[in-house]
């Protein structure tokens, strides 16, 4: 059976959608029967659509930037 530690190991690494066939099953058994990687593996997943609303909303860019400003880097007023 699949401890805990392996288990956010994978899903945090991103192996586990990687993994063979066994272990993604294993893992699967693991989250089913563990309240506490079931917890994680939401978290986790709340987490990674935070980061990529955040990625995204840096990346669009804004309409009081002047034009060659590119988004997300500071900008130098001196120049």
């Amino acid at each position: 059976m699949m401890k805990c530690q392996r288990y956010v190991f994978l899903l945090s690494s991103g192996q586990l959608t990687e993994a063979p066939l066994a272990s993604r099953l294993e893992a699967s058994a693991h989250r089913w029967m563990c309240h506490r990687c079931r917890a994680f593996t939401r978290n986790n997943d709340t987490l990674d659509h935070i980061m990529a609303a955040q990625r995204d909303r840096l990346m669009q860019p804004d309409s009081s930037d002047p034009p060659g400003v590119v988004p997300g880097e500071p900008s130098d007023p001196g120049r």
